[in-house]
C-alpha cells in the first residue's frame, strides 16, 4: 500500500513524524539523524540468538520518545538445539 492510497482515518507520514518530533526533547538530535541512528543499530547474529550492540545516544533519545526499549538479546525461534 502506498502513502497515496491510505485507508480513511490513517495519518500521513508527515503527521506521524510531527507527532514523534513533538515527543523529542528540545535540544535533542534532529529527527533524520535519530531515525538513521535507530535504523543503523548494529547486532551480532549467533546460531540461537541475536545480540544487539549498545544504541547510540541519538537512537536512545528516539527510543525514549516512543517508549521503546532495545533488548540486549533476542532468541531466534528457528534455532537448533
Amino acid at each position: 500500500m502506498s502513502w497515496t492510497s491510505r485507508p480513511s482515518g490513517a495519518r500521513s507520514p508527515t503527521a506521524l513524524l510531527c507527532r514523534l518530533q513533538s515527543r523529542m526533547p528540545a535540544k535533542s538530535t534532529p529527527m533524520p539523524q535519530a531515525l538513521a541512528a535507530a535504523r543503523n543499530q548494529k547486532c551480532k547474529v549467533y546460531e540461537g540468538k541475536v545480540i544487539t550492540c549498545e544504541p547510540t545516544a541519538a537512537a536512545n533519545e528516539l527510543y525514549r520518545a516512543i517508549g521503546a526499549t532495545c533488548p540486549v538479546e533476542i532468541p531466534l525461534a528457528c534455532s537448533k538445539k
